[in-house]
């Protein structure tokens, strides 16, 4: 995430964009399982004064456009999906790119999908607010539209994080899990069907994270988790059934996170980070439990 703010500042500096909004868009080429390189960028449709120093892709239905530069290359490409003017695909990648002795076919998938706008200095406080009884109800709502969009009624979806937990105060943004089937099955079923302008989408932990929002460039409302069975995502919901179980634990964990709301306001890793030893310590004594 870092990377992105270094990104931001850039666009916001370097970049005359037509209008405010634009979308962040990462990529990660794999090759034999493994990922060779990275791409991390936004969309500069109808965008001026691009600094020369910066690499722009220019994605066709049949060959990717390489500008460094003076210099101009063309690779050509085949699509596994496409839509809305982005998608994955595959594509004979250079030595110098993937560190190979000689050039390999790669997938190159999204690793991150987000609109932005350039105009304003991003904000997103750890802003803590009470319980409030309708969280399940709203579970239920996103966990039958994610069904509608997705069109698999097989998924296995939990309500899980601190919404999820009678009582338990949280950030108003309610955590989905959702069992998938594999990764390869999510990029090429889920990615495509859930992004839109008021849902991204971000790759990071080992897992699949989708950011709905209540509109466009608005607070976020949902975060939808996306991990095979077998995942460590998954012990999340030991930890989730142990505070519902053990009402002090749960007080004493309510406790920690105004605490640490109040020294990472600013921060919504660090407040996340912060809270590890403890969520790791008493999702121990979960698993302990026959």
């Amino acid at each position: 995430m870092d990377e992105y703010g270094s990104l931001f500042g850039l666009l916001r500096s370097d970049i005359t964009y037509p209008d405010a909004g634009s979308r962040y868009i990462g990529f990660e080429a794999f090759y034999d399982g493994v990922c060779v390189t990275r791409f991390l960028g936004a969309d500069t449709a109808g965008a001026s004064n691009i600094p020369g120093h910066l690499t722009r892709l220019e994605c066709g239905d049949r060959e990717l456009v390489v500008t460094q530069g003076r210099f101009i290359q063309h690779y050509p490409i085949e699509w596994m999906w496409q839509q809305n003017g982005v998608g994955e695909f595959r594509m004979s990648t250079p030595p110098e790119w993937s560190g190979t002795a000689e050039p390999v076919m790669c997938d190159w998938r999204l690793s991150s999908l987000a609109a932005f706008d350039v105009s304003r200095e991003y904000q997103d406080d750890v802003e803590l607010v009470d319980y409030n009884p309708a969280w399940p109800e709203m579970f239920l709502k996103y966990a039958e539209e994610i069904i509608s969009t997705i069109g698999d009624t097989s998924l296995r979806i939990e309500h899980y994080g601190s919404t999820s937990i009678p009582g338990m105060p949280a950030k108003p943004v309610i955590d989905i899990l959702v069992e998938i089937p594999s990764f390869e099955w999510a990029h090429q079923t889920a990615i495509p069907a859930l992004c839109n302008d008021c849902c991204e989408f971000w790759s990071f932990g080992g897992h699949m994270c989708f950011v709905k929002r209540e509109y466009y460039l608005g607070p976020r409302c949902c975060h939808i988790h996306m991990a095979p069975a077998g995942h460590p995502l998954w012990v999340g919901l030991a930890f989730r059934d142990y505070l519902r179980n053990n009402p002090e634990e749960a007080d004493r964990y309510a406790a920690l996170k105004y605490e640490l709301a109040k020294q990472h306001t600013q921060d919504r890793e660090a407040y996340t980070q912060a809270k590890t030893d403890y969520v790791q310590r008493v999702t121990g004594l979960a698993l302990q439990q026959p």
